[in-house]
């Protein structure tokens, strides 16, 4: 009996006595702040090896870490999240069972995503999920999976370029567990990483994301930048201004000099230290500088005119 077939699931019209899958067309690398920024840096999701006991470790095959899961009560991963298209992912890819991992609060089960022969993965099963009954099913080319508290990991070998991912988001962190173990983002709510990160972007003058946050906002076709800017920011001025705007108690409104006031405010802020960001910032004169300083940090930053922080 394969070591998979604890985790098989039943799709429409094959009849199995097996757990419903779970039908999905993209995977999300998730990452914490830290990981995230330097990601950013990068341009591209960097593959790392794999240890912790794991069948790879030998291999030393490099990859990247996906999961089809959605996190009802947070990520187990992080908060930042790059969403890939799962068909493109594997185009041009083989699949094999990598292992089954236990000694985590959910059951998590690995495949490898590789152009590798099976030659060269000796230890690993090639796996069909066009006939193989695990927790990855294929049908007329619809794709389904085990969601049933379990977590899915797919390790794609190789570096991804940004550029190819379909989507940039955040999702809150779990409160109680993360796969690294000791973490200081439990529970981190996902506006507060959107601000983090949103920060670091603009404090840094990082572009590698631009393609992606110049794409409209969701549900608005008719807005020029993805929601996590403006979300993002709006959380930041939040934290900069303070709830009553009582942070503000200098006098600077020059426009060059606050914008760059601010600027270097958001790379504090970005860089994991927001208390001395808010002491930077309340170095101006009040929140209408704080919201123009924004607003030309942004315009500067995508070579756009008239953007509002608070689009409407």
């Amino acid at each position: 009996m394969p070591e998979w077939d604890k985790y098989r699931i039943s799709i429409p019209g094959d009849g199995l006595n097996a757990v419903q899958g779970t039908q999905f067309e993209r995977v999300s690398h998730i990452a914490h702040l830290k990981e995230a920024r330097r990601i950013l840096e990068d341009g591209f999701l960097r593959a790392g090896l794999v240890n912790g006991g794991s069948r790879l470790d030998a291999t030393r095959t490099c990859v990247n870490f996906f999961s089809a899961n959605t996190w009802a009560y947070g990520s187990i991963y992080g908060s930042v999240a790059w969403h890939y298209d799962w068909k493109t992912l594997i185009q041009g890819r083989r699949i094999y069972w990598v292992e089954e991992k236990t000694n985590y609060r959910y059951p998590i089960y690995r495949f490898l995503i590789s152009e590798l022969q099976p030659d060269a993965l000796p230890d690993l099963t090639p796996y069909d999920p066009s006939t193989d009954l695990g927790p990855l099913r294929e049908k007329s080319g619809e794709w389904y999976f085990n969601n049933s508290d379990k977590v899915s990991e797919f390790l794609i070998d190789g570096d991804l370029d940004l550029n190819d991912c379909i989507e940039f988001d955040f999702v809150q962190h779990h409160s109680k567990h993360c796969r690294n173990g000791q973490c200081d983002e439990k529970g981190k709510r996902s506006v507060r990483a959107m601000a983090e990160a949103m920060a670091f972007v603009f404090g840094s003058d990082t572009h590698t994301l631009d393609q992606i946050l110049q794409r409209s906002a969701r549900w608005r076709k008719d807005k020029r930048l993805s929601d996590c800017v403006p979300d993002g920011l709006a959380e930041l001025y939040t934290r900069f201004a303070g709830l009553k705007e009582d942070h503000f108690t200098g006098n600077i409104q020059d426009g060059e000099f606050s914008a760059a006031l601010v600027r270097g405010a958001m790379a504090l802020y970005g860089s994991g230290q927001p208390e001395r960001a808010k002491k930077l910032v309340s170095a101006l004169k009040s929140g209408e500088i704080l919201e123009t300083a924004m607003k030309r940090i942004v315009e500067e930053h995508f070579g756009i005119d008239d953007y509002e922080i608070y689009e409407r």
